[in-house]
Parts: C-alpha cells; sequence; structure tokens
C-alpha cells in the first residue's frame, strides 16, 4: 500500500491535468454538442498527462541534440543531405 501512495504522488500532477483537460472536454461537447471539443482537449490532456508522466520517470524526450563544448552549433557541423 505504501509503493502505490508513492507512485499516487509521482504522478498526481500529470494525472489531474489530464482530468482538467476530459473535464473541459467532456463540458465543451455537451454545452455545443460539436465533437470536436471532445477529441481535441482528450487529445491535448493526454498528451499533456503522458509527457508528464514521462517527465516524472526522466524520460525528458527522446531526441537528444549534443552540441560542442562551446554551446554554439557551426553550420558546417550540422547533418545536411547532399545537394545534387
Amino acid at each position: 500500500n505504501g509503493s502505490c501512495n508513492l507512485i499516487m504522488k509521482k504522478y498526481r500532477s500529470s494525472i489531474i491535468l489530464w482530468l482538467v483537460f476530459e473535464a473541459i472536454a467532456i463540458w465543451l461537447w455537451q454545452a455545443t454538442g460539436n465533437l470536436f471539443f471532445l477529441l481535441n482537449f482528450s487529445y491535448i490532456g493526454f498528451c499533456i498527462g503522458f509527457g508528464g508522466i514521462l517527465f516524472a520517470e526522466g524520460q525528458s524526450c527522446f531526441l537528444q541534440v549534443h552540441l560542442p563544448h562551446n554551446g554554439v552549433l557551426e553550420a558546417d557541423e550540422l547533418l545536411l543531405p547532399d545537394s545534387h
């Protein structure tokens, strides 16, 4: 039971954000009758909530960019396709 409380604490803000977006989605859908609001706000809420969970797990992003030591990426260091 203690581990369940720890998990809930870790993800609480992500779950609350998702639920807020779901509540807004359902409210706008019911108020307007437009399914777009339900789908759009549910999608946005899920992405924000899932991103928060990934961040809580230490998975800050899938793409890692490695800059040189001076922090400046020069044009000749870019990987661009050859132009013919």
